[in-house]
């Protein structure tokens, strides 16, 4: 039921803002969206955008300088690409990625502009307000955006950080209602995590501190 209310919030806003706790399957969401539309339509696109970042100071997807960019940057990207095949199947997945489906990062989207396509920018939380920002400068003509993370979850050092945060306070009032009428807000309640039960009252222990 609240997957349903997240396709509803995204079916009538240009730009969609979810804030939720992992686990409760947002980004699930979002790409079975993206993919219904794709396959619907022929002309267009999917984007997805994810800042890579490692655990605390650990390095362990670290690759030498001699492998390139998509051996880099593929790890990040590993569930995105298995949610699609599942969506869409494997073979359309590998014939139309870098053509009609796009997995890249942040740094790479300067001076894009997102045409007609479903543009979706993940693990917002780990950006700075002005690179968040940046990505939504960069939407054009027929294109819906879906913006998600966790407020509550940063990785690494959070400074300068936490752009989710940030954009619920410039797009919507205290009460969580609409400044701008194309820009809509969802937040997937706790129960809606589908890991253990027991991350329910993990995140619950952990929220008082990250609020």
């Amino acid at each position: 039921v609240w997957q349903e209310e997240f396709l509803e919030v995204i079916e009538s806003n240009k730009i969609t803002i979810c804030d939720s706790v992992a686990g409760v399957g947002k980004s699930a969401t979002a790409l079975y969206y993206a993919c219904r539309e794709y396959l619907t339509d022929p002309t267009k696109k999917i984007v997805f955008v994810r800042t890579p970042a490692e655990v605390g100071f650990d390095r362990l997807g670290f690759l030498p300088g001699e492998a390139n960019m998509q051996d880099k940057l593929g790890p990040h990207f590993e569930s995105t690409k298995i949610l699609i095949e599942q969506f869409i199947g494997k073979a359309k997945f590998e014939a139309d990625l870098n053509k009609r489906i796009l997995l890249t990062v942040p740094n790479f989207c300067l001076g894009a502009t997102r045409e007609n396509c479903i543009y979706l920018l993940d693990e917002v939380q780990l950006l700075q307000p002005l690179i968040l920002k940046l990505l939504l400068e960069r939407i054009g003509q027929d294109t819906k955006t879906i913006v998600m993370g966790s407020s509550g979850q940063l990785y690494a050092d959070a400074k300068g950080r936490n752009a989710m945060r940030d954009a619920r306070k410039r797009f919507f009032k205290e009460d969580g209602s609409k400044k701008y009428k194309d820009i809509g807000f969802y937040k997937f309640p706790i129960e809606a995590v589908m890991r253990d039960s027991v991350v329910m009252d993990i995140i619950r222990a952990y929220e008082d501190e990250n609020a």
